[in-house]
């Protein structure tokens, strides 16, 4: 579980600077992905959901990295 832990704080930073550098929604949303992943791993489920109906949203004209969604 430390590890998840550890491993979403991390994805957290990488998002603060993504956002600060305004990347673009669907550059970040591979970082909001990983993030789903580790908010599940840590059984965090409904923030895990919101996120990933997030990027689903953001990929909206991007079959293909919606299917990974």
């Amino acid at each position: 579980v430390r590890e998840w832990e550890r491993a979403l704080a991390l994805t957290d930073g990488i998002l603060a600077v993504e956002r600060g550098l305004n990347h673009p929604a669907d550059a970040v949303a591979g970082t909001r992905l990983n993030r789903a992943l580790a908010l599940i791993r840590l059984g965090r489920l409904d923030e895990a959901r919101a996120e990933l109906e997030d990027c689903l949203d953001v990929l909206a004209d991007d079959p293909a990295r919606r299917a990974q969604v």
